[in-house]
């Protein structure tokens, strides 16, 4: 009876040691944590990059690896944590992290449809896309969770199913994001323009005179005339300031309003976009004008929308060797942009 009891006592101390079967956990829980920080730290924000290529004054060359690393050393800790729990708490906490993290995928691949641009005004979605949204979350994450915990009940056999069942959805999961990441890795370019706009030097004024221009790009005049009959007093605040109203834009985006205003050049959308802005400075000397006045020239614009004569005319643009990505503030950013796209 005495050596019983103290088998018995063997068995549950063994049972709820911190750290035990580690064997078995870890395989598992670096799948898992792979699966969710390679999603939202790595697939997710430079599938944003690959997006908007052109937005950015970085090549992919320069932070694949920032945000790999980044990914990958998360993973390692968030496996280690839960190296410390005990064998079930430790599958609960992978099925929890499965199943959030197939929630985040579900919504970048399903449910977003068409997304806002963050053009910098507030982002209003409707009430019930989100609520919609959000139930297919709870559902899908219950579904997973409750799966795990029925296989866990059918012993070790069931435990076994759930674990290898969860390593296989992971490394699928993994390699589909990865096969999609390596075709957008080899189709686009990883070498961007060597000089781009820096703004440095943005609110500076000279002790002599200024004359600050405001590009208006997406201002039609006629909407502005019309404002004017209606509300005449709308420009009194604005003392010091001169309208032109025969500089207004034959476009109603940003591109290209922003080259055909500072060029006169129109597009006719027949050919490549940078063709066109290329073409465009080189065909006009408005720039080339101000400069021969003794005027400097700061633009403070995306890059994108200025040809490569342009740069050479203006004193705000700069070499690219001469910046370097941030880590931190590139990992911290990157990660805001990939919860913008993952979350309901």
């Amino acid at each position: 009876g005495h050596s019983m009891s103290e088998n018995r006592a063997t068995k549950q101390k063994k049972r709820f040691r911190p750290g035990q079967d580690i064997r078995r956990i870890f395989p598992l829980s670096l799948c898992v944590d792979l699966f969710c920080t390679l999603t939202i730290l790595f697939f997710s924000p430079l599938e944003v990059y690959y997006g908007n290529v052109n937005q950015f004054l970085f090549s992919i060359g320069e932070i694949w690896w920032i945000m790999a690393g980044t990914a990958v050393v998360a993973a390692v800790i968030m496996t280690a944590v839960k190296c410390l729990f005990p064998r079930r708490v430790a599958l609960i906490l992978n099925a929890v992290t499965f199943g959030g993290t197939l929630c985040a995928y579900v919504q970048a691949m399903l449910l977003n449809g068409k997304m806002s641009s963050l053009t910098g005004e507030e982002v209003e979605y409707d009430p019930t896309t989100i609520i919609g949204d959000l139930a297919i979350w709870v559902l899908l994450l219950a579904a997973v969770v409750t799966a795990c915990a029925l296989l866990m009940r059918r012993g070790e056999k069931g435990t076994r199913t759930m674990r290898n069942a969860l390593i296989f959805a992971s490394l699928t999961l993994i390699v589909m994001q990865l096969t999609g990441f390596l075709t957008n890795f080899f189709s686009f370019p990883t070498v961007i323009r060597e000089r781009y706009l820096s703004n440095e030097k943005q609110f500076e004024l000279s002790e002599k005179d200024n004359t600050l221009v405001f590009i208006i790009d997406t201002l039609d005049g006629r909407d502005l005339e019309e404002a004017r009959k209606k509300y005449p007093d709308i420009f009194d605040g604005l003392d010091g300031f001169t309208y032109y109203p025969d500089a207004t834009s034959t476009h109603s985006r940003t591109y290209p309003s922003i080259p055909y205003l500072l060029t006169g050049e129109l597009c006719y959308f027949d050919k490549p976009y940078m063709q066109y802005v290329n073409e465009a400075y080189e065909n006009s000397s408005y720039l080339e004008d101000i400069r021969k006045t003794g005027c400097n020239i700061g633009l403070y614009t995306d890059d994108q929308y200025v040809g490569d004569k342009g740069m050479d005319l203006i004193d705000n643009s700069a070499d690219h060797h001469q910046h370097s990505v941030a880590g931190e503030k590139l990992i911290r950013q990157m990660t805001k942009i990939a919860l913008f796209r993952d979350m309901p």
